[in-house]
């Protein structure tokens, strides 16, 4: 399974028949609610529920990278902070689960950089919010 996040609609691809999410604890059930209610558009529902997943490292990861797009400065460097702290376990559920994310990170009107959830990505999305991120330009989901 791939989730796809692009500013013009996000999308889930399912790889070969019998492709499977399992969801555990209550943590992986909010992060699979979360990644599900993105594919449908629900930005604030979808930040909700990675709030509750924030105690994972890409729950924490993906809250931090959206809470930014959303212009939540505080509430993203809240959330990169957790992620950035357990950089060992970014992108271990997402690739227990087969899921793959890139995040297109504007660095000027005209570059934008590609961004997955791990430790590099998480740095440079600081970098980007230390250089005076304000909410302006469009942070998508490719």
């Amino acid at each position: 399974m791939t989730l796809n996040l692009h500013n013009s609609g996000d999308s889930l691809l399912f790889g070969p028949r019998g492709a499977k999410f399992t969801v555990g604890s209550r943590g992986k059930r909010a992060m699979a609610d979360g990644c599900q209610e993105l594919v449908l558009g629900n930005e604030d529902t979808t930040l909700r529920h990675l709030d509750q997943a924030a105690h994972l490292a890409d729950g924490a990861c993906f809250a931090g990278f959206l809470a930014l797009k959303k212009g939540l400065v505080e509430e993203a460097a809240g959330h990169l902070t957790r992620a950035a702290d357990k950089h060992n376990r970014l992108g271990r559920y997402l690739s227990k689960n087969g899921i793959s994310a890139i995040i297109s990170l504007p660095i000027t009107d005209e570059i934008s950089a590609h961004v997955v959830p791990n430790f590099r990505g998480v740095l440079l999305v600081w970098c980007r919010l230390a250089n005076g991120w304000n909410g302006g330009g469009m942070m998508g989901y490719a």
